[in-house]
């Protein structure tokens, strides 16, 4: 991952038999799961996929007391 200058992002139907270290691919979740147009968001390293995350957006506020 180290000689990554950077990435491009690729939305796919299924994930490929292998991907490119220099893509997340963008995987769309079930409209039923989510209810929204929701990514999961996937990388091809160390010749397997991990997961990463999805493009969902959390909104939750934190007070002072929480911030610290």
């Amino acid at each position: 991952i180290s000689g990554i200058s950077g990435f491009s992002f690729e939305i796919v139907e299924n994930l490929p038999a292998t991907g490119s270290t220099s893509k997340v691919y963008l995987k769309l979740k079930s409209p039923s799961e989510t209810g929204d147009n929701i990514y999961t968001e996937y990388i091809f390293v160390n010749n397997k996929w991990e997961v990463i995350g999805d493009t969902s957006v959390s909104l939750d506020f934190l007070t002072n007391t929480e911030i610290g």
